[in-house]
């Protein structure tokens, strides 16, 4: 499933198109189609053939690429590594295209993140707000958390954000 996402996500390199464009194309967030990206979600006959109209690839081209055949859709697409090679040379450039092209992506999704922790630092700043006695009142609230009624799932989740928050904001 992980090459199938990688592989996914060539594609939309490749279209030239955000995790944003195809989030909103999908009627799904960013945080959804993200999973999609990362392998954690499980794709349906369905997504697969919404992916494939957003990206104008026909369903059984899309499908066949996604699980690892190689043909011509590699070089309609322009993907880097892609198509078929009789040449060990031209292998291994087409190897190193695909690690330049994943430094990349892993680039742009780095600058991203450290571009979200930016704007959320800046906000608490522009604010007057306390980062630590902030994280330090979420905290208290968390210990308090099993007394309120809430279920383990609610707990769960009230703590994994806290811990994002806590990320963003270190």
């Amino acid at each position: 499933m992980k090459k199938q996402a990688e592989r996914l996500r060539l594609i939309r390199v490749s279209k030239s198109m955000s995790q944003e464009n195809v989030a909103k194309a999908l009627s799904i967030t960013v945080g959804a189609y993200s999973k999609i990206e990362r392998g954690v979600t499980k794709l349906s006959l369905n997504r697969l053939a919404d992916l494939a109209k957003i990206f104008d690839i026909e369903l059984n081209d899309f499908i066949r690429y996604l699980n690892g055949e190689t043909d011509s859709l590699d070089k309609r697409l322009n993907i880097p590594g892609g198509g078929s090679s009789n040449s060990s040379n031209s292998s291994g450039t087409a190897d190193a295209e695909v690690a330049l092209l994943k430094k990349i992506i892993n680039l742009y999704d780095e600058s991203k993140e450290l571009n979200t922790k930016a704007v959320v630092r800046n906000m608490f700043e522009n604010n007057n707000v306390n980062i630590n006695s902030f994280i330090d009142v979420l905290k208290e609230v968390s210990s308090g958390l099993a007394t309120k009624r809430l279920d383990g799932n609610q707990i769960t989740n009230y703590n994994k954000g806290l811990e994002r928050i806590i990320d963003l904001l270190s």
